[in-house]
C-alpha cells in the first residue's frame, strides 16, 4: 500500500512520473495492492501526474483513489492508463480486480469524478461491449488557464472529426463541465505504445510551458 500527499505551494510547478509501467503482481496470501494520492495544488501552480500505464500480471487485485483539490488559477495535467497486462505472451485481463478513481475539485467544488472498473468476474473483459480487442485504456485530463489554448484545439479537431475512429486506436475529447478551460481525452488502443506515442504528442505542447521535456530520458 501506498499513500502519496503531495502539496504545491503558489506559482510552483511539480511532475511526477515513473521510470516503467507500475507492475502489480500476485500476492501470495490474496491481498489487495493500493494506491492513494492526495495533492493540493495552490494559486498558479502546475502540477503534472504522467505515470507510465499500470499492468496488472495474473491474479492480482489493484485499487486506486486520487484526489486532486486545485485553488482557482492552479493547473493539472493528469495521464491514467492501464494495460491488460502481459498481453505480449497471451495474458490478457487475468488479475483479479482493477479499479481507478480520480476526484478532482476546483476551488473547492468537485468537478470530475471518474472511475474505471475492470473485475473479469463480472464479465468477460475480452466481450465487444467491454475492452474487446483493446489492451490498453487511458484517460487524460488538462485544467487550467494555462492549457486553455491545448484544450481548445483538440475539441476544434473532435468538432471536425479528425482524432482517431475504430481500428486499433480510438480517441475522444470533450469539454470539461462547467466551462472550465481545458479539456478530458479518453484512448483505447490495441497496442500500449500507440496509447503513448498519443499522449507524448500531447505532453508535447506542455513541454514548453513547463520548460522541461515531461517524459525525456525513460528507457
Amino acid at each position: 500500500q501506498t499513500d502519496l500527499l503531495v502539496q504545491l505551494d503558489e506559482g510552483s510547478r511539480c511532475v511526477l512520473s515513473s521510470q516503467a509501467s507500475t507492475k502489480i503482481y500476485k500476492n501470495p496470501r490474496g491481498l489487495p495492492c493500493s494506491q492513494t494520492m492526495h495533492a493540493k495544488v495552490s494559486r498558479q501552480a502546475t502540477l503534472v501526474v504522467a505515470p507510465e500505464p499500470i499492468s496488472c500480471f495474473a491474479g492480482s487485485c489493484y485499487d486506486q483513489i486520487q484526489r486532486f483539490d486545485i485553488q482557482a488559477s492552479g493547473n493539472l495535467v493528469l495521464i491514467d492508463w492501464v494495460t491488460s497486462g502481459r498481453y505480449a505472451v497471451g495474458e490478457r485481463f487475468q488479475f483479479t480486480h482493477y479499479q481507478s478513481r480520480q476526484s478532482i475539485y476546483y476551488d473547492d467544488q468537485l468537478v470530475i469524478e471518474d472511475a474505471m472498473r475492470l473485475v473479469p468476474a463480472e464479465g468477460p473483459l475480452e466481450s465487444k461491449f467491454r475492452m474487446g480487442h483493446y489492451n490498453c485504456s487511458g484517460l487524460m485530463i488538462v485544467l487550467g488557464e494555462q492549457f486553455q489554448s491545448l484544450g481548445e484545439q483538440l475539441l476544434a479537431q473532435e468538432r471536425e472529426q479528425l482524432l482517431q475512429r475504430g481500428g486499433d486506436v480510438l480517441t475522444v475529447a470533450q469539454p470539461l463541465p462547467y466551462a472550465l478551460p481545458g479539456v478530458l481525452v479518453r484512448i483505447l488502443s490495441v497496442e500500449t505504445q500507440d496509447a503513448k506515442r498519443y499522449f507524448e504528442g500531447l505532453l508535447q505542447h506542455i513541454d514548453p510551458i513547463l520548460g522541461t521535456r515531461i517524459w525525456a530520458g525513460k528507457f
